[in-house]
């Protein structure tokens, strides 16, 4: 277990394994450890993460002795994996994530556990945290473009054309990453797609689409 800063981010990384020499219960050196750097922190948000969840409504299903209390010591998110999927719980006036969709194979849901409010396992996806010194904000974007749209929006500010490049035309991947894109840029008015075509879903298939598209726009010009 060990502590990081991460500009306005104060992050703790804890053991949650049972077999951590210095203990897994609430009132273990590793927990007395946490307790007294949580006091300690003078960052604007704390954020504790673990593998193993202290509540998940997953197939695994709530780690009780990982239930600290957190909040009272000044946390701020607990964030875990463990079970292959996505979910956030508020709990004691903080929220709690369960994120486990990055690519092993997809849970079923149990019964909502206590404090769950959101629930998800279609396809997989990650969770983005976004902090600065007065707000701290979570997202999850799953694969089927959504990401890409997002981070395009932010480092083009909502205002760019777009030259879109897809998989294998017709195959369910494309099509449902397509939407996935388009329902982000949707919401961005100067965002305009000016160009679309495949590239057969390979790196060589990619290069010779966007060569061809750059030397018949003269570089690009007007784009």
């Amino acid at each position: 277990y060990y502590e990081v800063v991460l500009g306005d981010v104060h992050f703790f990384a804890l053991d949650s394994d049972e077999h951590e020499p210095d203990g897994v219960s609430a009132t273990s050196e590793q927990a007395r450890w946490l307790q007294s750097r949580l006091a300690a922190s003078r960052s604007a948000f704390n954020l504790v993460a673990m593998h193993h969840p202290p509540y998940s409504s997953g197939p695994h299903g709530n780690t009780n002795y990982m239930q600290w209390p957190y909040a009272e010591w000044g946390a701020d998110v607990v964030l875990a994996g463990h079970d292959h999927c996505y979910e956030r719980l508020h709990l004691d006036g903080i929220m709690y994530i369960v994120s486990g969709l990055g690519g092993a194979s997809l849970y079923s849901f149990a019964e909502p556990t206590q404090g769950s409010v959101a629930r998800y396992n279609e396809s997989y996806g990650a969770t983005l945290l976004e902090a600065n010194s007065e707000e701290l904000r979570s997202s999850f974007f799953n694969i089927e473009g959504k990401l890409a749209g997002a981070w395009l929006a932010q480092a083009s500010k909502g205002n760019c054309n777009i030259v879109e490049l897809q998989g294998t035309t017709g195959a369910a991947p494309a099509i449902e990453r397509k939407k996935g894109f388009e329902a982000i840029i949707s919401n961005f008015p100067n965002m305009k797609i000016v160009k679309t075509q495949s590239g057969d879903f390979t790196t060589d298939g990619g290069k010779k689409v966007m060569e061809a598209f750059i030397n018949s726009t003269d570089n690009l010009k007007g784009i």
